[in-house]
């Protein structure tokens, strides 16, 4: 009966099986092509994830010049910038070199794959034409899934030489995930001469050995070799295989463990494939060796090294550079009639020589350059993008409007240095003597990078213009008396209805009813930072009442009512009283008619001939006028 742990066993081995027998057409990207006269050389180091030192061993023709210079390197699981000590000068290894390919690799057992990209160093500055050894130390570092690693090394160099025939070479660089069945299609671009040797070399990890770990290497479905083990130059177990070679004057050398022949076998990573290929392209695939080995054996680079009827031509490129964040940068190349950038992300135009650049993250972008339209270069430029800088806070006072009394003080946690509107920039973010409005205030930082931000300084006016009329209101002809009690000002002027009335105005005559608009407009010493102050007097009518003295109702139609004349429509409460005290007529909140002077009170029909007595309360009916009229007094009736 099975255990639940060999069956596990079964489950695996079958569906390795099953995925081995699945052929992928996996991607490459090809970040480096030249025509050259002169040689090429490369050598891998690999002490897996330790640090321990090693070399690389190449060659390089006496007599010759550096052309290029690259370390390759590879990144898993995003590891923090380390520094290794290349030819006894330090270089920090990070991702942002990285070739922006991601790949992933399965460990054995493993249930989350290790994230790996490419990291391409230039170290054109450190070789020595006269020098083959390389003295190595790589950086200190723990494990994949304890902060990430750096290893897979390899050091691919090119040099011109004048007494040597021409060359082409490429760098093919992996761009997809490990598979038990990996398939490359490579397209040279250049021609290739099939008579002269191909040189093809292998830059890979984790191929353990030739029992149950290695890979199967096919040229057009024709077996080279089986691949596995350790390199000259590196004991580590698993640490893969990697081509050493140098390619010039038409011949291709092994170098360690390497030889030129046809075949590749063991840790020998080399080979001419001359025989295998009929034409420009072809396929390079790896088959696992074993359905039970790792899903791992990944391969980094592709070396291919041959000769072309292509002749060197001399092109320019924009060399590494460094922008800032999302701000536009212009790429150049020259010395083709045709251009291709990849990638196109953040590109003006892929096809013209001189795109204009803008992204948020640096990358390497690559530029195919034609001489004619069979005939090209590859090469590529890094873009690093250094983050801008930031503010911490910004705090500002207001300005004294017509004054430039306002304050800015901008403070950021990094070295920067400030500037305002344009000034020339300055170690302190204080800023005074500044006027209300729009500022903008820069920042600067030692990478050239600069962050605006817009400020508004607010205006302040401290001027109260502040008066008094007494009284605000009454009946024409109405004299008011106005006190200013404004504060902060030295100057005024005084308007009523939007007539001048100067500086100095201390009482009016109104004449006649309205509204009247009094305006004190202050201010200290500049007019247009002044504060208005506005009281609206009402003027109305005064109140006239008349009472005669006598009435005679005899109904001859002459004076035989007894009643009021007023100038403006009033309410009226009235009684009229005999001698004895007891009431004749009374009336309350009578409205008089506007337009009728006569408002009758009292017929005295009821009455003899006698002196009555009458007390009369008159309000005006207008809106806004307090005025009231009380009356006492006598009236004689005579019939």
């Amino acid at each position: 009966m099975l255990n639940i742990l060999n069956l596990q066993i079964i489950l695996k081995i079958l569906f390795i099986y099953l995925i081995s027998t699945i052929s992928f057409c996996m991607g490459q990207t090809i970040i480096h092509q030249d025509i050259l006269k002169g040689g090429v050389t490369g050598d891998g180091y690999n002490p897996g994830f330790s640090s321990a030192s090693g070399e690389f061993s190449v060659f390089i023709e006496p007599g010759s010049t550096i052309r290029s210079a690259y370390l390759f390197s590879t990144a898993y699981n995003s590891p923090l910038p380390k520094n290794i000590v290349f030819n006894g000068a330090n270089i920090e290894l990070s991702r942002d070199n990285s070739l922006n390919n991601h790949f992933i690799m399965m460990p054995f057992g493993a249930n989350i794959g290790w994230n790996l990209e490419t990291i391409m160093t230039d170290v054109s500055q450190l070789i020595n034409p006269t020098q083959n050894i390389y003295p190595f130390i790589p950086p200190y570092q723990y494990s994949p899934s304890l902060g990430g690693t750096f290893a897979d090394y390899y050091l691919f160099i090119t040099y011109d030489n004048p007494s040597l025939s021409s060359i082409n070479t490429i760098i093919y660089n992996n761009d997809f995930n490990t598979a038990p069945i990996v398939n490359y299609n490579l397209s040279t671009f250049n021609l290739i001469d099939l008579s002269k040797p191909i040189g093809l070399a292998l830059n890979a990890g984790h191929f353990c050995d030739t029992i149950k770990d290695g890979s199967y290497i096919k040229i057009n479905n024709i077996s080279l070799g089986l691949l596995g083990g350790s390199e000259y130059n590196n004991p580590f177990t698993c640490s893969g295989v990697s081509g050493s070679f140098y390619y010039q004057n038409e011949t291709l050398f092994g170098l360690g463990n390497d030889t030129p022949d046809n075949i590749m076998s063991g840790a020998d990573a080399l080979a001419d494939i001359s025989p295998y290929i009929n034409n420009n392209i072809f396929d390079v695939s790896f088959e696992y060796q074993s359905n039970i080995a790792p899903l791992t054996n990944p391969i980094f680079q592709l070396f291919l090294t041959y000769v072309s009827p292509c002749e060197p031509f001399d092109v320019i490129v924009t060399p590494d550079t460094t922008t800032c964040f999302n701000s536009p940068l212009q790429l150049h190349a020259t010395g083709g009639s045709r251009y291709e950038w990849q990638p196109a992300t953040g590109l003006s135009c892929a096809d013209c020589p001189d795109p204009i650049v803008n992204t948020d993250s640096s990358r390497f972008y690559t530029v195919r350059i034609w001489n004619n339209d069979t005939c090209s270069v590859v090469r590529s430029v890094k873009v690093n993008v250094n983050p801008l800088p930031s503010f911490s806070s910004v705090q500002f006072t207001a300005s004294e409007c017509g004054e430039s009394t306002g304050t800015l003080i901008a403070k950021s946690s990094q070295p920067v240095q400030y500037s305002i509107d344009g000034s020339v920039p300055k170690s302190s973010g204080i800023f005074n003597q500044l006027s209300s409005g729009f500022h903008t205030v820069s920042i600067l930082d030692s990478n050239g990078c600069s962050k605006d931000s817009v400020i508004f300084i607010p205006e302040i006016i401290s001027v109260n213009a502040l008066f008094v009329a007494n009284p605000p209101s009454g009946g024409a002809p109405l004299a008011v008396d106005f006190t200013n009690q404004s504060t902060n000002a030295s100057n005024y002027e005084w308007f009523v209805d939007g007539v001048s009335q100067g500086s100095s105005f201390s009482n009016y005559l109104f004449d006649s009813t309205g509204v009247y608009t009094t305006t004190l407009i202050a201010w200290q010493n500049n007019p247009t930072c002044a504060d208005t102050f506005t009281v609206h007097i009402h003027v109305y009518d005064s109140l006239m009442v008349q009472v005669p003295n006598v009435f005679t109702p005899n109904q001859d139609g002459n004076n035989d009512l007894f009643g009021i004349t007023t100038n403006i429509p009033v309410f009226i409460d009235f009684q009229i009283f005999n001698r004895w005290g007891n009431v004749m007529a009374s009336g309350q909140n009578l409205k008089s008619q506007a337009g009728i002077p006569f408002t009758p009170l009292w017929n005295g029909e009821d009455a003899v001939d006698g002196t009555y007595f009458y007390q009369i309360t008159v309000r005006s009916q207008i809106v806004g006028q307090n005025l009231e009229v009380k009356a006492d007094g006598f009236v004689h009736l005579v019939k």
